[in-house]
């Protein structure tokens, strides 16, 4: 088996653009809740995770601007809250936002969590090192928020990056939650129900 070159989770580069996997800290936001209801959204970690290939392009300076209207136009990223374990655990993390009170995981939950083997969470370790503490993300919770104004925040929320194999795992995974269909209860015994075919468009 061929050696990685990664030998840790995460990671710090130059900040030159915004890559998927990156960590932002203490972000503030506005989101509409309802007609005439807009909260302001506080996350303490954000983590990127729009695709990096569109990123690049559209961030690229070497791309014309002609070309980024045509094809690689992004208008927003989609972020990821995550929230401190701990606070995740006890079920406490969107009582600040939502006002929203969650039961507490208890032992074996939480130890699948930490594992990654609930669909519906991704737990990310600590890294004393870079100052990234014990995080936890729900795929629930996700917000597409304007290039522009993460742009302008970028350089002073920037913590650290999450490591491309590590990164991929939380894509792929976060992909999948989204892409999940959730079948009825069939009947026993019901009788099949006839349809008309939607016609071609």
């Amino acid at each position: 088996m061929l050696q990685s070159k990664i030998l840790r989770q995460y990671e710090k580069h130059n900040c030159a653009r915004i890559c998927q996997g990156d960590i932002l800290r203490d972000l503030k936001f506005l989101s509409v809740v309802a007609m005439d209801d807009v909260v302001e959204c506080y996350f303490p970690y954000v983590v990127v995770i729009s695709q990096d290939c569109d990123l690049h392009f559209s961030l690229n300076e070497q791309v014309s601007s002609d070309e980024k209207l045509r094809n690689q136009f992004l208008p927003n990223i989609l972020l990821l809250p995550a929230f401190l374990a701990e606070q995740a655990r006890q079920g406490e993390h969107m009582e600040k936002v939502f006002g929203i009170k969650q039961e507490r995981k208890h032992s074996e939950v939480w130890k699948q969590i930490k594992q990654n083997n609930v669909d519906r969470y991704h737990f990310l370790s600590e890294d004393k090192d870079l100052q990234v503490p014990d995080l936890l993300i729900d795929f629930k919770t996700y917000y597409a928020v304007g290039i522009e104004w993460v742009l302008a925040k970028y350089q002073s929320c920037y913590l650290a990056t999450i490591n491309e194999l590590f990164r991929e795992d939380l894509s792929r995974r976060f992909s999948n939650y989204l892409s999940r269909i959730g079948l009825p209860d069939l009947m026993e015994g019901a009788k099949p129900t006839q349809t008309s075919p939607t016609p071609s468009p």
